[in-house]
């Protein structure tokens, strides 16, 4: 509010931040840049007093500022295989409305999903954790994506414990394709990279998208695995064929899935 230069309308900012941005990405081999946080709408922290805009702003202003700074970004790469995504297009747990920030989204290469945030975790209540599953994954994640974009889901955890990570990546993967990427982090851990063992999964391609079972359940199946996901505050049973193991190498014709859980049972 107070640095000319941090006037996202401001030419000689955005010039600036563009050259350097490239400078630094063709220095270091990067695979592009990621922004954080640009939004359509101005948000609280950047409001003055009494929730007023910065002086020589308004609603307009702000929206085809950012627009414009990631117009300059796009022609700053041009001509190069670099991506440039942004944060993002998070909905806040009981938000509606359209896609936050789609208008960005057609102009970058990709963005990112927080579900959501380190303000709130995906695993705050059953309330979240069925918003995750019918909202952020089904909905938001899906349109996000269209069009060859480009999508990091970021998935924030009250806990650590197994059944929480599987109930977030697998109902990630009911939805999941070759643009989109999955992170899970304990909130308090956020920023850091702990590897959890269900990443390291041979899937394969997926044949096919998902479909409803009985119970309220989902499932998808993949070359070498098939997913569940239980997004019901009830627990349910499973069949299924001969052949499939779970996690721990156990062969399984039977799955018991706990409220709000996932299992991943591989061919292999």
């Amino acid at each position: 509010q107070r640095l000319p230069m941090m006037d996202i309308t401001n030419p000689e900012w955005q010039d600036y931040f563009t050259a350097q941005s490239r400078k630094h990405v063709d220095l270091n081999g990067f695979d592009g840049i990621f922004i954080d946080t640009l939004t359509e709408e101005i948000p609280p922290f950047a409001l003055g007093r009494g929730g007023k805009f910065p002086r020589g702003y308004s609603a307009a202003k702000w929206k085809e500022g950012n627009y414009q700074f990631l117009r300059k970004m796009k022609q700053a790469f041009a001509g190069s295989n670099k991506k440039i995504f942004f944060n993002g297009v998070t909905r806040s747990p009981g938000k509606g409305g359209a896609l936050p920030n789609k208008g960005m989204l057609d102009i970058a290469d990709g963005t990112a999903i927080e579900a959501f945030s380190i303000y709130k975790s995906m695993d705050a209540s059953n309330a979240t954790k069925k918003w995750y599953f019918e909202k952020t994954i089904l909905q938001d994640l899906q349109q996000a994506s269209a069009n060859g974009k480009w999508v990091v889901m970021e998935v924030y955890g009250n806990n650590d414990d197994d059944q929480t990570r599987l109930y977030a990546l697998c109902s990630f993967l009911m939805v999941q394709n070759e643009r989109t990427y999955f992170y899970f982090t304990r909130k308090d851990h956020a920023g850091a990279l702990h590897w959890r063992p269900e990443w390291g999964v041979t899937l394969g391609n997926a044949k096919g998208t998902y479909k409803k079972i009985a119970q309220g359940g989902y499932q998808r199946d993949f070359e070498n695995a098939r997913v569940l996901v239980n997004p019901t505050g009830k627990a349910m049973t499973v069949s299924v064929p001969a052949g499939y193991k779970n996690l721990h190498k156990q062969p399984v014709t039977e799955v018991g899935l706990p409220p709000y859980s996932g299992a991943i049972l591989t061919l292999n």
